[in-house]
């Protein structure tokens, strides 16, 4: 046995490091009184961040959401603080990173970003990567120096989790054994669907398949993209879902100058739908999410109630024509204040598998973003197609791929 932990953390994403912050901050205001043990598995070579706020992600790609909307109270207050506090370091690391779209956000958000006025924005997810990982840095050394806990991160793939007579053992791809007390599952998101080949980015003469963005950085996605389209002619991009994703590495590939190279930009999503934009003031006013607000009053709830609930809710909001990036703030509220009443079982079935559905329907994005689809449109450089990805075919005596 290689070590022998109190708690061990498997992923050191954002579920992880918010759990771990929390962890920090109760042992640094002496809620309890006692030396941890703490180990952080993680896989990659980043810690704490995970992918989306790490530097895999890169320093211009902005939140799909409006900061109010992204994290909740009181830890919105501390970051919009300490965002003010370092906004000269991290929008200069910004501006040296993006192009010419992350040059139009800054001007466009220049006197916000003046007065400090955070809440309205869509700012580089990158930036509470950052905050996060200096938050906990400082809560190691602080109760560190009390004596309250030791923290140890390890760059290991933890395969294996068995019960054993007095906690968990955790087994690594080396077959390296580790004992915990406890042990918290912070493991991300599913594997992303490989569509073709067997690499992050397969390469032809006349074709590149990227698998995965983010695997090899975002930047060194984009300069392998650039360098692929630079003695091209008349190519074509096409980019599998319409999702977070989806509208971010399209962003990316127009700020860096690319769409130049490129005669159309195609989208291919099961319903053709982009995430929406636009936030419908007016109607918000008029709207409630009333089968959620009825919960509050029910004896007893199941993760099934809220997720009805939010479904007849998500209908009524459409029914009058209000996007999910209008009713997206009021309806996750309603939820949040319900989900306090459910056990331990009921959720996880809603953090399993109703937050999904619910997510799915509530896609939006910030202007940012559809803004630069709606510029490819207007010159006839962008298309949307309904469909499934089945497979990607080389065209009868001819150099080009069919989708």
């Amino acid at each position: 046995m290689n070590s022998s932990f109190d708690i061990a953390f498997v992923g050191s994403g954002i579920s992880s490091s918010f759990t771990l912050l929390h962890v920090l901050r109760n042992l640094s205001q002496n809620h309890f009184q006692q030396n941890l043990h703490i180990g952080i598995f993680e896989k990659s070579d980043e810690f704490i961040t995970g992918l989306p706020y790490g530097e895999r992600s890169g320093s211009s790609m902005l939140l799909i959401t409006d900061l109010k909307s992204f994290i909740p109270e009181p830890e919105r207050t501390l970051y919009k603080e300490w965002l003010s506090q370092n906004k000269e370091v991290l929008l200069r690391n910004m501006a040296m990173a993006g192009g010419h779209k992350t040059q139009e956000w800054l001007e466009k958000h220049a006197s916000a970003l003046a007065a400090n006025e955070w809440d309205e924005l869509f700012i580089p997810r990158r930036f509470f990567g950052i905050y996060l990982a200096e938050q906990i840095d400082l809560l190691i050394q602080e109760n560190k120096a009390k004596n309250n806990v030791t923290v140890q991160f390890i760059h290991a793939d933890i395969q294996g989790l068995e019960k054993s007579e007095n906690g968990w053992t955790l087994s690594d791809e080396l077959n390296k054994a580790y004992a915990a007390d406890k042990v918290v599952l912070g493991v991300g998101s599913l594997p992303t669907r490989v569509l073709w080949g067997n690499a992050p980015i397969v390469q032809d003469d006349n074709l590149m398949v990227v698998n995965e963005i983010y695997v090899q950085g975002m930047d060194n996605t984009i300069a392998q993209i650039k360098q692929f389209l630079e003695d091209k002619k008349e190519v074509n991009i096409a980019i599998v879902g319409a999702n977070a994703g989806a509208v971010e590495i399209l962003y990316r590939l127009i700020d860096e100058g690319l769409g130049k190279f490129c005669d159309t930009f195609y989208f291919l999503s099961t319903h053709g739908i982009l995430p929406d934009s636009y936030l419908d003031e007016e109607k918000l006013k008029s709207y409630s999410p009333v089968n959620l607000l009825e919960l509050a009053s029910a004896s007893r709830i199941s993760a099934t109630d809220i997720y009805d609930a939010t479904q007849k809710d998500i209908d009524a909001a459409e029914e009058m024509e209000l996007g999910a990036r209008s009713s997206v703030g009021v309806i996750s509220g309603a939820i949040g204040s319900l989900l306090g009443r459910l056990d331990n079982r009921e959720l996880a079935i809603f953090a399993a598998k109703y937050g999904n559905e619910i997510g799915r329907r509530q896609r939006c994005a910030g202007d940012h973003y559809i803004d630069t689809i709606q510029d490819l449109k207007k010159v006839g450089k962008f298309a949307h197609i309904a469909g499934r990805f089945t497979d990607l075919q080389k065209a009868d005596k001819s150099s080009e791929y069919k989708l």
